[in-house]
Formats: structure tokens, sequence, C-alpha cells
């Protein structure tokens, strides 16, 4: 079962140090809202890959806040986000740059 899964970063171009919250929404096909699906954030930086988790709530929204530390200025960090409830799961991804 396809999961649909969208997702938004508070800061594209963030300082070192920042806090960010990525904000995940998941849907069914129908487009309604999927409640307690598990939600993974994995951040790929320069030197190290971090990871995230989080659920749905009943709006089938799940926000992960992080802190990026000293992440290497001027590097895109990608985002990968795989969102899972039941048989059904989804992708979806974001990504920021440091300055």
């Amino acid at each position: 079962r396809e999961l649909k899964v969208t997702a938004a970063v508070d800061d594209e171009t963030p300082k070192q140090n920042s806090k960010l919250t990525v904000t995940v929404k998941v849907t069914d096909a129908q487009g309604n809202p999927v409640s307690g699906a598990e939600v993974t954030l994995m951040l790929h930086y320069k030197s190290t890959d971090t990871e995230y988790r989080g659920k749905t709530n009943a709006s089938g929204v799940a926000e992960l806040s992080f802190r990026i530390g000293r992440a290497a200025k001027g590097y895109t960090v990608i985002g990968e986000i795989t969102a899972k409830a039941g048989e059904g799961s989804g992708k979806a991804a974001v990504s920021f740059t440091p300055e």
C-alpha cells in the first residue's frame, strides 16, 4: 500500500547550531491523514549520518526537531524520510545548506 509523504524544513539556509524542524505529513491514496505512522528522518551530513524518529498525530503530521551543531557551511545536507504504517510505506526528502 502506497503512502503519500510530503515534507518541509523550516529553514533551508540555517546558521550553525540552529534548531530546525522538519514537518512530515502522511496520507493514504485517498488523501486521508494516516495517524500513528512511524517516521524516520536520516540526515546525511558531510562527516556523519544522524537519524531521528517520530510518529504522526491524528492529522497525519509528525514534527522532528533537531540542532544542526557545527554542520559544514555550504555543504547541502540531504534528509531522507521514510514513513511506515501497517503494510504501507512512502518516502520523501528535504535538504538544507548551513551558512
